[in-house]
């Protein structure tokens, strides 16, 4: 058998899911919200806070088709605390200028690591998603 290699795929066709608000027949714990649209249930303890930016290429020109991919503790350390399952959430930038949102609880340490979010990135052209954290 004989051929050329097919190119490398990046972030792939279902790079979107979890980025609609309510898809009908999907029911989760969070009320037939998409999976990844929440990343905790509305009633979860601790203080609100709001994670946004901008993703921009090299260049300096804003990239519009990116995704970021979030996990975090809750307010006592533990991820996903009494069976429950949180703390992770997905968003895709607008396409317009590149701009992400996110609505969360501020994490606690976690062992012997500091507060943090954890934040992947993928966009076309990405052949391995970017990992980076967000420290408090």
């Amino acid at each position: 058998m004989s051929g050329s290699q097919s190119a490398s795929q990046t972030a792939g066709p279902y790079v979107h899911i979890g980025c609609t608000p309510k898809v009908a027949g999907l029911k989760n714990m969070y009320g037939g919200h998409d999976l990844g649209a929440d990343i905790f249930p509305p009633d979860v303890p601790g203080r609100k806070i709001v994670i946004s930016g901008q993703i921009f290429d090299g260049a300096g020109d804003p990239v519009l088709d990116a995704m970021l991919e979030f996990w975090q503790a809750d307010a006592s350390g533990r991820y996903g605390a009494n069976g429950a399952y949180g703390g992770w959430a997905r968003r895709a930038v607008d396409p317009e200028a590149g701009r992400y949102r996110l609505e969360t609880i501020l994490p606690a340490a976690t062992g012997d690591e500091a507060a943090h979010v954890k934040v992947w990135v993928v966009a076309r052209g990405i052949n391995l998603g970017l990992h980076t954290r967000i420290y408090f």
